[in-house]
């Protein structure tokens, strides 16, 4: 006959390994839900192909000494509601400012800034829908060439 004390052990392990499973299965569901929060509140900021596959623009520089601008065009089909600017300047030191333009398909919009203190410039066109605003990836990087002379305010 077995005794009690020989199933007492027994007991706590089989207790212990299901309250570990209990443990582990409670902390992967939570840990699941929570990147997929995560996940689908990245891609809502972002715009897919789909959303972005209509925009287009290109950026011109005027190197006037009264005032130097980049100017932004839309060459594609849908109305660019803001442009996300990130400048570099060359002392290292960085700015990320949005500017509402709403520039219409086939037009073009002037956006002052001090070119000559700037190494870098990133232009990312967002579109604004139903009170959202969606970032299109399609980015582009330009590095200003000030002419020999021209000091841009």
């Amino acid at each position: 006959m077995i005794s009690k004390k020989a199933i007492a052990p027994i007991i706590a392990f089989v207790l212990l390994m299901g309250m570990a499973v209990a443990l582990g299965a409670f902390v992967t569901i939570w840990y699941t839900r929570a990147s997929e929060k995560q996940t689908t509140e990245l891609i809502g900021k972002f715009g897919t192909e789909e959303e972005c596959s209509g925009v287009g623009f290109d950026v011109a520089f005027d190197y006037d000494p009264a005032g130097c601008s980049a100017e932004i065009y839309n060459l594609g089909s849908f109305t660019i509601d803001k442009v996300k600017a990130d400048a570099y300047y060359l002392d290292g030191s960085e700015t990320h400012d949005m500017a509402d333009v709403d520039i219409i398909p086939r037009t073009g919009v002037a956006i002052e800034l001090p070119l000559s203190l700037i190494a870098r410039l990133q232009f990312s066109p967002i579109l604004e829908e139903k009170g959202s605003l969606t970032q299109c990836l399609n980015e582009r990087v330009f590095v200003p060439e000030v002419p020999v002379g021209i000091t841009c305010a």
